[in-house]
This record gives structure tokens, sequence and C-alpha cells, in this order.
């Protein structure tokens, strides 16, 4: 499906240039305007601004001077969440395969510690009831 407007753009985008010169800029404006058109580009890009999300998030919290180790693990854990119920296979896969590959090299016991001793949480989600 063609942009109604795609015929306008083009003539904008090639304006008065010469004969091959023109021809390449109007494969190139036509080639974007199909883009544009293109409805799985755009859930494509949905896609994308949503794990973008809970990347940032994890950013902006873990970067602050006063984030403790059990905020780093609940970060960590949202995103290895997020990822993990991913509908596109290949995204799933690989983060959550770099997200293990960075708690493996944590030193997780601290962070386990840290999450287990903060009086917010409590052990109900490894299974104890306190």
């Amino acid at each position: 499906m063609r942009m109604q407007h795609c015929s306008a753009i083009i003539k904008v985008q090639v304006g008065i240039a010469t004969l091959m010169e023109k021809q390449c800029l109007t494969e190139d404006a036509e080639k974007h305007c199909d883009l544009i058109a293109d409805s799985a580009f755009w859930n494509g890009l949905e896609h994308i601004v949503g794990d973008i999300k809970p990347i940032c998030y994890r950013t902006n919290i873990n970067q602050k001077d006063l984030t403790s180790a059990d905020q780093v693990l609940l970060t960590l854990v949202g995103t290895y969440l997020h990822f993990a119920e991913h509908p596109i296979l290949e995204g799933a896969y690989g983060m959550t395969k770099h997200l293990k590959k960075r708690w493996k090299g944590c030193d997780q016991l601290l962070f386990l510690l840290a999450f287990i001793l903060n009086p917010f949480e409590s052990l109900t989600c490894f299974g104890i009831q306190m």
C-alpha cells in the first residue's frame, strides 16, 4: 500500500536533479515511502520501543549513587522476565542468554543476601513463608 502523498514527497525529494541523480533519488524516495506505508515496520518498531523501556528503567535505577544490591537484582530479574516472555524468539533467546551471562559474572551471594535482608521484601518469592 502506497501513501497518498508519495508522489509529492518524491517530487520534493528529487527537485531539479539531473537525469541519473533523479532516477537514484526517485528510487530511494519510493523505497522510503514503501517502508513508511509498511505496517510490519511499525509493528516491529512497537516491539523495539517495548523492549527499550525495561532496559531504560534498569539503567536509570542502577546509575544512581545510592542504588543497593537488592535493587540491582530486582532490575536484572525484571528485565529477564520481560525478555523470557518475548514474542520474538530470537530476541528472547539472545537477551536471556546475555542476562544469564551477566548474572553468572555477579557476586550472586551478595545480591541474594541484600535482597533477603531488605525489610521491605519477603522470602515468599523463594517459597519460604515468614
